[in-house]
């Protein structure tokens, strides 16, 4: 058999000093008990401050009432904003007050005022379907009206040096 090490103690537990014990024994002991009669008296005024009518209770209610108001009226503002007429067929619909003013955009191939993904969407939906090609959807200018236009419209929509009009 090995001889044990004399760098390592043999003991498998080492033994704390008696006085170390006791003090830490007497620090995390319980601390003194509260009488139940003070416990109680505590315990009555909470209820009375906190129970029913009072003031935090009324402040949570009407806190509650005026979020779930905000987040209606915030519903509605976002619902009555962002909203097109229903009864006017989708070709005719017109863009956004905003891209009124805006002249019309050589990239904005679906006609709603603003040029972006979805024109270059509805222009290679367009070249799938063999649909007879306008003569403005040459973009790059190239004099025909094939991917490589799909692929301008799209560069442009996610350009991140795109102009003001745009």
């Amino acid at each position: 058999m090995s001889q044990p090490d004399p760098r390592f103690p043999t003991e498998s537990e080492p033994e704390a000093p008696q006085a170390l014990k006791d003090g830490l024994a007497a620090l995390f002991a319980p601390g003194p008990r509260v009488p139940r009669h003070r416990d109680e008296a505590v315990l009555a005024e909470a209820r009375r401050r906190l129970g029913r009518g009072g003031r935090l209770r009324r402040v949570v209610r009407w806190g509650a009432v005026a979020a779930a108001a905000a987040v209606a009226l915030f519903a509605i503002r976002f619902t009555l904003n962002h909203r097109e007429p229903a009864t006017a067929p989708r070709a005719t619909r017109t863009a956004p007050a905003v891209a009124k003013a805006r002249p019309a955009l050589k990239d904005d191939i679906n006609g709603d005022g603003r040029a972006d993904i979805l024109d270059a969407f509805a222009l290679a939906r367009a070249l799938d379907a063999n649909r007879r090609p306008q003569p403005d959807w040459d973009v790059n200018g190239d004099g025909r009206i094939d991917r490589r236009d799909v692929d301008s419209v799209a560069m442009a929509a996610v350009s991140l040096n795109r102009g003001i009009l745009q």
